[in-house]
């Protein structure tokens, strides 16, 4: 995982107490990605096709998430200035809201060999195989897309000298 982001937001006190309203952007430059492997001579499932993985040259692969926008725009709530106007030297402010980022997708790469009741396969060239996998991998992504939305959560500590 490379998490990278920051935001740019303005504070807007409606009510000139420790409570405001944020709308802004996020940057949103994250990475996640992982090694894909099943335990060589295991069972495993892709689209309700049982598999057996080959000892011999077990299946592995790669996963990552992509995530579509950058830039999101993004609206937080909370409590407190970073900086106080009441004379106190220590503040903790609070924000919770959320960025649009968009519908968050998962791309799913497999070689190897694994075997079923009709014989043994190559996860990379076999297209019934390959349908098996994109299956699996279009239900990950219609779950992902109920979410797309990024949760935000901040706590912040500040000392005025």
């Amino acid at each position: 995982m490379d998490f990278r982001s920051g935001q740019l937001h303005l504070d807007w006190f409606p009510w000139h107490n420790g409570f405001h309203i944020s709308p802004g952007f996020l940057y949103f430059r994250h990475t996640i990605s992982a090694i894909a492997t099943v335990a060589p001579g295991q069972p495993f499932q892709l689209n309700d096709q049982p598999f057996i993985n080959s000892v011999n040259d077990p299946v592995h692969g790669t996963a990552a998430v992509l995530i579509p926008h950058k830039v999101a725009p993004m609206l937080t709530l909370g409590f407190g200035n970073l900086l106080p106007r009441s004379g106190r030297h220590i503040s903790v402010p609070f924000e919770i809201g959320v960025a649009y980022i968009g519908q968050t997708r998962v791309k799913v790469a497999l070689s190897g060999t694994a075997c079923t009741t009709d014989g043994c396969v190559n996860m990379a060239t076999d297209p019934s195989t390959q349908n098996d996998l994109s299956a699996e991998v279009s239900n990950i992504n219609d779950d992902l897309s109920s979410f797309p939305i990024y949760p935000i959560v901040s706590l912040g500590f500040a000392w005025r000298f």
